[in-house]
């Protein structure tokens, strides 16, 4: 059931505004809003004089629909961060899985298409394109992910961990970039996937 049947996006945001104003909440932020709702969020707060921080969203090399449908363009125009999550596609990116042992995977991923063979195999060009560019800036294929999403303008990658060691490659994404020419080969490298 969508939020705004139970409450108005109006009613929402000037809830939320008023909130920032008595100092209850720092700042406001949506998930999975298109570019109507979020522009529709942003001049109702901006009455209010409280800005629209965040947009969470799913983004990654593989997943660009927010590149065509207008919510990345109106974010960077309006000032608004995005929240990329699912910044690894579920480890798709983390070059763990390969056509080869693509029979040991589980649950879930085993009903996904991109999880079989074939997905896996038509994914190698943007996996060998992380792990050359890994190996240049000796980082993982995860950390170029993330860092690819990270020099994009307004982008803030929210990658999961499932334990200490994913959470050290995680943070290996930053304090470093890809140069604008790498980040541009690889996200058209991927745009073929």
């Amino acid at each position: 059931m969508p939020f705004s049947f139970l409450m108005s996006q109006k009613t929402l945001m000037e809830a939320l505004a008023q909130e920032v104003q008595r100092g209850r909440i720092l700042t406001v932020g949506v998930s999975n809003y298109s570019a109507e709702q979020m522009q529709e969020a942003h001049d109702l707060l901006a009455q209010y004089g409280v800005p629209l921080a965040v947009n969470q969203v799913r983004y990654s090399l593989l997943t660009r629909k927010i590149e065509q449908n207008g919510i990345l363009e109106l974010a960077r125009k309006l000032g608004i961060t995005i929240l990329a999550y699912s910044p690894l596609d579920q480890g798709l990116l983390t070059g763990k899985y390969t056509p080869e042992n693509s029979s040991t995977v589980q649950g879930a991923r085993k009903l996904d298409p991109k999880f079989s063979t074939s997905g896996l195999s038509k994914l190698e060009p943007v996996i060998s394109k992380l792990k050359q560019l890994g190996d240049r800036y000796n980082k993982t294929p995860a950390q170029v992910a993330l860092n690819w999403l990270m020099v994009q303008d307004n982008v803030i990658p929210i990658p999961g961990a499932k334990n200490a060691r994913q959470a050290e490659d995680d943070a290996g994404a930053m304090g470093w970039e890809l140069s604008s020419e790498d980040a541009s080969e690889l996200g058209a490298i991927a745009l073929n996937y």
